[in-house]
């Protein structure tokens, strides 16, 4: 998704904005993400250390002032937020947090950055901050996006997987060759059973397999 900005690289009114976007700390604005996110019960159990939140958090920030300056949204800017949202949505995914609390945390960007703005403009600033509010909202919004897709591709690819190695046990269980002990131990674990258990094998025709499944 590439946002085009409508504010012209040259005028008082963007020479303005990116006065005030010089003036975000990255490190401030990281600062105040977490204290916010952190408040979040799947990201204060510690799953996710604070510090790989921090991290990510504040490159996400350093892409999105960028994105914010006045002028068009380049390839090489989306591509940035982007390379970012991979690397989050990728590592949310495989610690397992639900994508409901990582959208929120997301856009949580939103009210950070906008609250810091508006802290920094001034009582003349307020038709300026009115332009760009909608501007703000859209390049963000882009990211969560970006980044809940790549979430979603990546549980999908996980989930598969887990089939897959499902699938490869119970081929391995009932082969025509009985595993050796340390395998059928692999085995179990894999499928969450005692080693010891009893195993019943269901058939059925092709027919009758959707109900199978609800047994």
């Amino acid at each position: 998704m590439v946002i085009t900005q409508k504010h012209s690289i040259n005028t008082p009114e963007s020479e303005r904005w990116n006065t005030l976007l010089d003036g975000l700390s990255v490190e401030r604005l990281t600062n105040c993400f977490l204290d916010r996110v952190l408040q979040l019960e799947d990201y204060r159990d510690g799953t996710l250390p604070a510090s790989e939140i921090r991290r990510t958090a504040a490159a996400s920030f350093e892409a999105l002032i960028e994105s914010l300056r006045s002028g068009q949204d380049s390839p090489e800017l989306v591509a940035a937020r982007q390379d970012i949202a991979l690397e989050v949505g990728v590592s949310r995914a495989r610690a397992g947090l639900p994508v409901e609390s990582l959208m929120t945390a997301i856009r949580q960007d939103f009210t950070v950055l906008w609250s810091e703005l508006t802290a920094l403009a001034g009582s003349s600033d307020a038709e300026l901050m009115v332009h760009r509010a909608e501007t703000v909202w859209e390049v963000v919004d882009s990211y969560a996006a970006q980044t809940q897709a790549t979430y979603m591709r990546e549980r999908q690819r996980m989930a598969q997987e887990a089939s897959s190695l499902r699938q490869g046990h119970v081929a391995a269980l009932f082969g025509t060759a009985v595993p050796p002990p340390e395998i059928l131990s692999r085995i179990a674990e894999g499928l969450g059973v005692a080693a010891g258990a009893t195993l019943v094998v269901a058939a059925t025709t092709t027919e009758n397999t959707p109900a199978l499944h609800l047994v």
